[in-house]
């Protein structure tokens, strides 16, 4: 009895050859492929008719709201509810809306390739996907052990990109904290003083902002990730931290101003 064939695979010598063998398979009629090369091909996403994807799509829609959503609370704050003139420069300054603008339109990018890859996979996945021990008995060729020698040690190192994007993250919490602290002091006794704007969201804000800095050592000791990538992130915001604090310090001696205050001044006092 010759049992049913549920899938050929097949093993290309240059990209040529690989490009030629999707366009035909798909010129047969086969519609459930996919490939793999070690580098980018152009033409190969044209012969697998790859382009119908809704993920991009999605992706763009949540960096739009993102961005939006942060310029136009920022305008909000500044132009209608507590207007400030700072220097003399407009109320509504674009440019000091960029950073809040830009953080709001990756954190919303972010959430939304995660949420729309798990429910694209959910909606319109199969079963078809080779699984990781059939992916591992592949024969690997040169261009997939160039640069490292083992996968088990490649994963055993730090990831750089997560590290760096850990430290930043680090002064971002540390800044929004500080931010909620001085929301906090510069209303405390102020005539305009109200409890919900002025205490109960600048410290759920400050508790929030906390919560996420200790996660930095919790989180990799309760199974979630590794420890090296948080805790090279806390070194690299420490000594960032000391060399700010250095140079700061320097600075101000340099120009003639106090930047630590050891007492209170008769006049303030």
């Amino acid at each position: 009895m010759i049992k049913s064939i549920y899938g050929v695979m097949a093993e290309f010598d240059n990209p040529t050859a690989l490009v030629n063998a999707a366009r035909a398979a798909r010129e047969k009629g086969y519609r459930k492929l996919d490939a793999y090369s070690p580098f980018p091909i152009e033409e190969l996403t044209d012969a697998l008719d790859l382009h119908k994807n809704r993920l991009p799509l999605i992706v763009l829609a949540g960096g739009i709201v993102g961005g939006m959503a942060g310029y136009l609370l920022q305008y909000y704050v500044t132009v209608w509810d507590f207007p400030i003139n700072v220097g003399g420069r407009p109320l509504h300054s674009w440019p000091s809306y960029i950073v809040i603008t830009f953080e709001l339109t990756i954190l919303l990018a972010a959430i939304s390739a995660v949420v729309g890859c798990v429910g694209v996979a959910i909606a319109f996945g199969g079963g078809n996907a080779p699984a990781d021990a059939t992916i591992k008995a592949l024969p690997q060729g040169f261009w997939s052990s160039a640069g490292y020698t083992t996968h088990d040690k490649m994963a055993a190192m730090p990831n750089s990109l997560l590290m760096v994007t850990l430290a930043s993250n680090f002064g971002t919490f540390l800044l929004y904290g500080l931010s909620c602290v001085i929301c906090m002091v510069a209303y405390h006794k102020h005539p305009n003083f109200k409890v919900i704007r002025h205490f109960a969201v600048p410290v759920f804000g400050l508790v929030a902002n906390l919560a996420c800095m200790a996660f930095y050592l919790v989180g990799p000791f309760m199974g979630y990730g590794t420890k090296m990538e948080p805790l090279l992130a806390l070194g690299i915001a420490a000594v960032w931290a000391i060399y700010g604090g250095i140079y700061f310090t320097r600075a101000g001696k340099k120009a003639g101003r106090t930047t630590l205050v050891a007492s209170r001044s008769a006049s303030a006092a």
